[in-house]
């Protein structure tokens, strides 16, 4: 227990928490989860090793302040200080609710580095319901801030470069939804970004071209495929303008279609000189003098073409465009020798098309006289007479280099955004699987085949609701296989109730799985809540579940099957969603045929059996085992131990082990207790214990057994109980080691205090 003590008042900091015992409190000191419990000052009564290393202070440091202290800077998301009311226990106090998911971030005074938390905070009442406590868990979320603000930071270097592109850009979601506009457009339309989005934009579209623009635009995203389409779309003054619509899909990493990204270019001014120019060859109206003036303030490269494709004319706007001063030299020569390579194909198709009485395109890149290079837009169209026959072609070419540039420099951006989101996708995928091996299988140590199996079986049942039998020797790690699957199911939240069925008396197990109500028995003072209803929404994790007297099985079968049961003393039924998971060191269908283990409770527990393998079974395990039990205990007892040798490795992987994991740990304690110096030594007692090393090989295991549990009471002289009694030992309940004793048919002389086998 951690008390703080004065002269007036002793605080048991865990006055009010359900099973306060210590193997609850070395969990909690355990926990990688930060663990505070404040007064109603906010003051901090206590906090374990987790608490200590994220905020900076050493846990004897942590006592009595409070996080308005000097030494703690903590901000909100956006970076203010938080007021102190505001503070995750301060506002449980004040309102005497639950604080959830509260991001604060905490400059540490080692450094003044940054931390960034992730707190729940809960009330504890004391009897007058008033709340005197505040429970605070917190987890290291720093990694998670790091790559979000990445990743804002990818999203605004694509705004930055959308933004002064010459071009009108827009991006979708894969639900047809708009959720970007560039400056450029908005600009255009006059309009702001919330009216933009969504199908806002439609708004701006001309009637007559609505319906078939969003038809155009659905079958693009249902075919997943790139799109080109013009429509009229109203300026800010209120005329409506020509614009040529692109749009090209883009992906997440798993493939799924993220949405659409596009650009728009005006293109009234060439939509006009279009006309004009086929106007000039259909209407004698139009004076030679106005066509002439058009084709001159032009900034497009006009040509006209025999059907050979040989220029028989250029505007002089597309000569100072291509920077030609004299005309004469081209006229008469191939126009797609301007281009090379593909470029130069595409030209030429054009120009096959338009003399077959069609509209060619292409775009392509060619050189000005000055070596500078331009991208060029070309629409090719027939010229024909007064008998409909194609005569001569129309080539009228656009200088589209901002536009390429433009989309160049947003495939660069795009490529930098998913790059930080890959980025970010493997740091997630990372930060999962060091949350699922740091905290999942810290303690089940183990590479043999034996051990893997039982790691699958987790796994496969833990994400789901199914009730999970554990079967194996006692000390083999079954609670460890419950915690296991406990920290990766759904319910990892909420929290794992740990009763030992064996360990409670008869009389008491009933009100302690499902509470009583004041005045049920004789000492039942107040109302009790039991482990079924601490454990609801949660899991519950009966250890020994053999042990559990017959009708107390059959209330077990009815919390099983509908969820429900009844305090001590009282009538109301109630209903809880709890997970079982259930253990037990016995042969439970040999218990079941013999009459003391419910048929129908067995068949309800055995869903899913998983069976623990003994230490015998995986021998190759003893030595990572004994590397990590050194590690930790001799961390825990200051000293430093150096790996054992192959000698005491080969050693202990000759016994037997019959009290499995459990006694290979103590083992290892008591040889680090009596070590000299840092050389990790089997003395004493522990020749006993491990024996001859062959002795394993050609005795069996049940004689093993019995013959080491005979040595052990000889040692502490016939006492089972106590901290210096065989079953402290031996590392098992004084109830399970009477139940072997009596298996094994060891039995104590009647005329002397020693202990011998039955015969």
């Amino acid at each position: 227990m951690i008390n703080r003590e004065s002269s007036t008042e002793k605080i048991d900091v865990f006055e009010g928490v359900v099973l306060a015992d210590d193997a609850l409190r070395s969990v909690i000191a355990d926990l990688q989860l930060g663990v505070l419990i404040q007064g109603a000052r906010t003051e901090i009564l206590y906090c374990n090793r987790a608490a200590a290393e994220l905020l900076g202070v050493s846990e004897e440091n942590m006592l009595g302040k409070t996080f308005t202290d000097p030494q703690w800077d903590v901000i909100q998301e956006d970076g203010r200080l938080f007021p102190p009311a505001d503070h995750p226990a301060a506002r449980v106090i004040r309102t005497g609710l639950s604080a959830r998911g509260v991001v604060m971030g905490v400059h540490r005074p080692s450094g003044r580095d940054l931390v960034w938390l992730d707190v729940n905070a809960d009330p504890l009442a004391d009897s007058d319901g008033r709340v005197s406590r505040v429970v605070c868990a917190f987890s290291d979320i720093t990694a998670r801030k790091v790559a979000e603000q990445r990743m804002r930071e990818g999203v605004e270097y694509f705004r930055i470069m959308a933004d002064t592109a010459p071009v009108l850009i827009w991006v979708s979601g894969p639900d047809m939804m708009t959720t970007f506009f560039n400056k450029p457009w908005l600009e255009f339309t006059g309009r702001t970004m919330e009216q933009e989005l969504g199908l806002g934009w439609a708004e701006g579209v001309h009637p007559e071209d609505l319906d078939r623009c969003l038809s155009i635009y659905r079958s693009a995203f249902e075919a997943r495929k790139d799109f080109v389409m013009e429509y009229r779309l109203r300026r800010f003054d209120g005329e409506y303008r020509q614009l040529l619509d692109q749009g090209v899909p883009w992906w997440m990493p798993d493939g799924s279609l993220a949405g659409y990204i596009g650009c728009g270019t005006d293109v009234t001014d060439l939509k006009r000189a279009r006309e004009a120019a086929s106007a000039a060859q259909h209407s004698l109206a139009i004076s030679e003098e106005v066509t002439n003036r058009i084709l001159e303030s032009s900034r497009d490269c006009i040509k006209i073409l025999d059907l050979d494709g040989n220029i028989l004319y250029m505007n002089p706007g597309g000569a100072r465009v291509l920077e030609i001063d004299d005309l004469s030299p081209i006229i008469g020569t191939d126009w797609t020798a301007f281009y090379s390579g593909a470029d130069r194909l595409a030209a030429r198709e054009a120009i096959t098309k338009a003399r077959a009485g069609g509209i060619g395109t292409m775009q392509g890149e060619c050189s000005t006289n000055s070596g500078a290079v331009k991208w060029w837009d070309c629409l090719a169209t027939p010229i024909t007479n007064g008998q409909g026959e194609v005569e001569r072609l129309l080539v009228i070419s656009r200088d589209i280099t901002a536009s390429k540039k433009a989309e160049e420099d947003l495939r660069i951006a795009l490529e930098e955004v998913q790059r930080l989101k890959d980025q970010l996708h493997q740091e997630n995928v990372y930060l999962q699987e060091e949350i699922k091996l740091e905290h999942n299988f810290e303690e089940i140590v183990g590479q043999t085949e034996a051990i893997k199996r039982v790691l699958y079986k987790i796994e496969q049942v833990a994400p789901l609701d199914t009730t999970v039998l554990i079967l194996g020797e006692t000390g083999s790690g079954k609670e460890l296989v419950a915690r296991a699957i406990h920290s990766l199911s759904a319910r990892k939240n909420r929290p794992l109730v740990k009763v030992n069925c064996a360990a409670l008396p008869g009389s008491l197990i009933e009100s302690e799985l499902f509470g009583h109500e004041k005045g049920a028995f004789t000492d039942a003072h107040t109302r009790k809540i039991g482990r079924f209803e601490l454990a609801n929404a949660g899991t519950i994790f009966l250890d020994e579940v053999g042990e559990l007297p017959m009708d107390l099985q059959a209330k077990l079968l009815r919390v099983l099957q509908d969820g429900e049961f009844e305090r001590l003393g009282s009538s109301t039924t109630i209903r809880v969603d709890t997970r079982i998971l259930a253990a037990s060191n016995r042969d439970l269908k040999a218990e079941m045929r013999e009459g003391r283990f419910r048929e129908d409770l067995w068949y309800r527990l055995s869903v899913f059996p998983i069976t623990v393998p003994p230490l015998r079974e995986r021998s190759e395990d003893i030595p990572l085992l004994v590397r990590s039990f050194v590690a930790k205990l001799a961390k825990k007892l200051g000293k430093s131990i150096k790996a054992p040798s192959s000698q005491i490795i080969h050693r202990l992987q000759s016994y037997s082990w019959p009290g499995n994991v459990r006694e290979l740990a103590n083992v290892i304690e008591r040889a680090i207790i009596d070590a000299r110096g840092d050389t990790l030594d089997l003395t004493d007692g522990l020749e006993a214990v491990v024996g001859n090393p062959n002795l394993g090989l050609v005795r069996s295991l049940e004689d093993l057994e019995r013959e080491f549990i005979i040595e052990t009471l000889r040692q502490t002289r016939g006492k089972i109980e106590g901290n210096d009694g065989a079953a402290r030992s031996l590392g098992l309940n004084p109830s399970t080691l009477r139940t072997r004793m009596k298996k094994l048919g060891i039995q104590r002389r009647t005329n002397g205090g020693s202990f011998q086998p039955a015969r």
